[in-house]
């Protein structure tokens, strides 16, 4: 795996808790925090209270929920109107981290990426073209569901990298969350479903 592919990688969220390398981002409130309107931050919260009342061993929800932003708020309401009465042996349906993700902000993101990593000295005289072309081998952005807040400062911080770089900025590890990671990717990408 070349150093491009691996900074692809890198910048890959799982949703199991054994391969999730991105920041924390809950709330100081108690709540998660992140992305996403009121409507969302209250669902995000009730959605982590029920994961971890009732799967407190293997609940990844407030490390991922930051991440996302909701398809709609009205459904976000909805849904942590259910959660929070709901039994943990029968969940409400569409309410889980992947129903409410709007996935259309996390895409656009994602797609910045590639051009940010490829425009700086950190490919060593590979073109932009070649570099992005790596990237996308490893990086399939259409399956992005959520960026994390640090993305924006991984977005400036890859901008300056060189050539003589080892690893890529700690604020791009783990700062794109995919509903189904690429499988080429090794333990940092594991599916969701």
């Amino acid at each position: 795996m070349t150093r491009l592919q691996h900074a692809a990688c890198l910048l890959v969220a799982s949703l199991l808790p054994a391969c999730n390398t991105g920041p924390s981002s809950d709330g100081a409130d108690g709540g998660v925090g992140g992305r996403g309107t009121a409507e969302c931050q209250t669902w995000k919260t009730a959605l982590c209270d029920y994961e971890d009342r009732c799967s407190p061993s293997t609940s990844t929800c407030r490390s991922t929920a930051p991440a996302v932003a909701c398809k709609s708020d009205q459904l976000a309401s909805d849904c942590a109107i259910k959660l929070r009465t709901a039994s943990c042996s029968t969940p409400p349906s569409g309410c889980a981290l992947l129903d409410l993700a709007d996935p259309a902000p996390a895409i656009t993101g994602c797609n910045r990426y590639a051009p940010a990593l490829c425009s700086s000295d950190y490919t060593c005289g590979v073109t932009a073209a070649q570099c992005e072309a790596q990237i996308a081998a490893q990086l399939d952005c259409s399956k992005a569901i959520g960026l994390e807040p640090l993305f924006e400062q991984c977005l400036t911080d890859v901008k300056v990298l060189t050539c003589g770089t080892q690893a890529q900025p700690d604020s791009c590890n783990g700062a794109v969350l995919l509903s189904s990671p690429s499988a080429s990717c090794g333990s940092l990408c594991s599916s969701a479903s």
